[in-house]
């Protein structure tokens, strides 16, 4: 009987990259290695700086603090390998940390907050299926009172094509979007709520940037962060109908 030998083994390593003059993190600081564990050799190139890639390190899941100028990252990736013998397993926990220090406590809060930004992507159609509508909302992210994250519309895009042609006209079409939840400033709940006016059908395309009073929010229970996009539609035979584009950003942890 063969006996499997499991040896666990762990690898630790910790890379300081300074930021550019300018605060910015250029091709010139951030290791750009893209080898991967499988095209490992041997034992040894697995604790081998060629097996790690910055870039991949900076985002926004492997953020551990934030501690004034200093952005710190970590990860942990476990690595399985067998000897030729077939009895020994060894699995290596490499665990990768950067520290990338910034010119400024600000220039580190600002690109903390830039890997939190996101879209999200909506499409339907009518009930004919001849008209498609398609939104993307473009938000941003941050740390606030009582380290919550508070979540705001950068801006959003949309509008609808037609396919086929079987007399399906658009009357109008309109936008209407909120940003509501807990206040990143005052810690109540705000609602910031707006809508646009009736586009006329030749308008395909629309594109809306929020009011720059509007404040970030927590949306935790109740709050909304989004937009619905509306539009009237007539049939050959006169009748009117509606059809409806939802399109909200994620709840905020």
């Amino acid at each position: 009987m063969l006996i499997l030998t499991i040896i666990v083994a762990f690898y630790s390593r910790t890379q300081n990259i300074y930021a550019a003059e300018n605060g910015s993190v250029s091709e010139n600081n951030v290791a750009t290695n893209t080898m991967k564990f499988s095209d490992a050799k041997n034992r040894n190139d697995y604790f081998s700086d060629k097996y790690l890639n910055v870039k991949e390190l900076i985002n926004n899941d492997n953020i551990i603090s934030v501690n004034g100028n200093i952005l710190s990252f970590a990860e942990e990736t476990l690595i399985h390998t067998n000897n030729k013998s077939l009895i020994q397993k060894e699995e290596i926990i490499r665990k990768d940390t950067l520290r990338l220090v910034m010119n400024s406590e600000e220039s580190a809060k600002r690109l903390a907050n830039s890997l939190q930004d996101g879209s999200v992507y909506e499409e339907g159609w009518d009930s004919s299926i001849t008209v498609k509508l398609y939104s993307t909302i473009y938000y941003g992210r941050r740390k606030g009172i009582q380290n919550a994250t508070f979540t705001y519309i950068k801006s959003m895009n949309g509008g609808y094509t037609i396919s086929g042609s079987n007399g399906t006209t658009i009357s109008s079409h309109y936008v209407r979007y909120s940003q509501t939840g807990m206040s990143e400033k005052t810690g109540s709940l705000v609602t910031q709520t707006k809508e646009t006016g009736k586009y006329a059908a030749s308008k395909k395309t629309w594109s809306i940037t929020p009011p720059s009073t509007w404040v970030a929010v927590h949306t935790g229970t109740g709050g909304d962060i989004g937009c619905t996009y509306f539009m009237t539609l007539k049939r050959p035979n006169g009748y009117t109908y509606q059809a409806m584009l939802v399109n909200h950003v994620n709840g905020d942890a």
